[in-house]
């Protein structure tokens, strides 16, 4: 998770910064596309994961 953070706020902060305009607008689109599909994932497969929605360890 904290992987994906990281990887997340490069790039908000690098990557996104050389980009100008509509490219800009469409990076963020994109982006905000697979943060919505992680986070679906996430929720989807959570049992799959052995995590509680509290950060339990399943049994």
């Amino acid at each position: 998770m904290t992987v994906f953070a990281v990887t997340v706020a490069k790039v908000f902060l690098y990557d996104l910064s050389g980009l100008d305009g509509l490219l800009r607008i469409l990076a963020f689109l994109v982006l905000s596309l697979v943060l919505a599909a992680a986070a679906w994932g996430y929720q989807k497969f959570q049992a799959y994961l052995h995590v509680g929605p509290n950060g339990e360890v399943a049994k």
